[in-house]
């Protein structure tokens, strides 16, 4: 799994050199996985996500031969496998080499509850608390830019994040890039919208490599559900959202081995900006 993080870190080192307007997802998707082979890569461990502009904001999107433009976002999700053994990593750059006032505000949430949640991932510890929270990590973010409104434990309570954050905090990693998971035998799969989606419901053992991934999204299918402006039409500011639809998404993912002395961030080479 170590060489199969070297792998991507190149792939990942490639993509970003080439990053600019003009340039297409498919030729991204092509650079990048090329130099996963160069570097030891026997294949790809799924396929390969390249988003830009609003396709970000699509989470397992195919690349296109849609060029990035001036002020896009490039999500690029993708990893190297070697002897069977897989990697899983996504950074979110941006297209023009620095991001927005608004694009910075929402990559720095999901930074810090990516860190956050890192941090969390001992020996011991309920995966079902990481994600929780990290859910309330972007609940105060996002509150604190003006996009959500009320206290962030009262947001999470009300699963107004979910809007934007709607997936589970990872999963975990080795001989496939969905290994083994599940739950403790007598847990229940959730129905609630913050958590419904989480991958596993177990406590955290030594020797266990998960993803840690936290994302802030800008979907229209949710954004535009009218049950779901509705129910949150307190907590959200509907106005500065509607003027948002465009702009995609921000996930920062790292692979991660717990251990007793503290985790292990497996691909820690790969810097989240340009």
């Amino acid at each position: 799994m170590r060489e199969a993080a070297r792998a991507s870190a190149a792939g990942f080192a490639k993509a970003a050199s080439l990053i600019r307007p003009g340039i297409t997802e498919r030729a991204l998707e092509i650079e990048i996985e090329a130099e996963f082979f160069r570097n030891g890569a026997e294949r790809t461990a799924y396929d390969t996500i390249v988003g830009t502009g609003p396709n970000s904001g699509v989470l397992h999107f195919m690349p296109t031969s849609r060029a990035a433009k001036e002020g896009d976002l490039v999500l690029i999700d993708a990893g190297a496998e070697v002897r069977s053994y897989a990697s899983d990593v996504t950074r979110t750059y941006a297209a023009s080499g620095k991001f927005t006032p608004e694009q910075r505000d929402i990559h720095g949430i999901v930074d810090e509850a990516r860190r956050n949640a890192i941090a969390k991932c001992r020996p011991g510890a309920e995966w079902r608390d990481v994600h929780l929270g990290a859910c309330l990590d972007i609940a105060r973010g996002l509150s604190a830019i003006g996009l959500l409104r009320g206290r962030a434990e009262d947001l999470l309570e009300q699963d107004a994040q979910a809007l934007f954050f709607p997936h589970g905090i990872g999963h975990m990693l080795g001989l496939g890039v969905r290994d083994a998971g599940g739950k403790l035998p007598g847990r229940k799969q959730s129905k609630k919208p913050g958590i419904r989606y989480l991958r596993m419901d177990l406590p955290l053992k030594p020797g266990y490599v998960v993803t840690v991934e936290p994302g802030v999204y800008f979907i229209p299918a949710l954004l535009n559900n009218a049950e779901n402006r509705r129910r949150h039409r307190d907590t959200v500011a509907w106005d500065r959202v509607d003027r948002m639809l465009g702009f995609g998404g921000i996930r920062i993912e790292d692979n991660v081995l717990v251990t007793g002395a503290g985790p292990e961030v497996l691909t820690a080479a790969i810097p989240h900006e340009r």
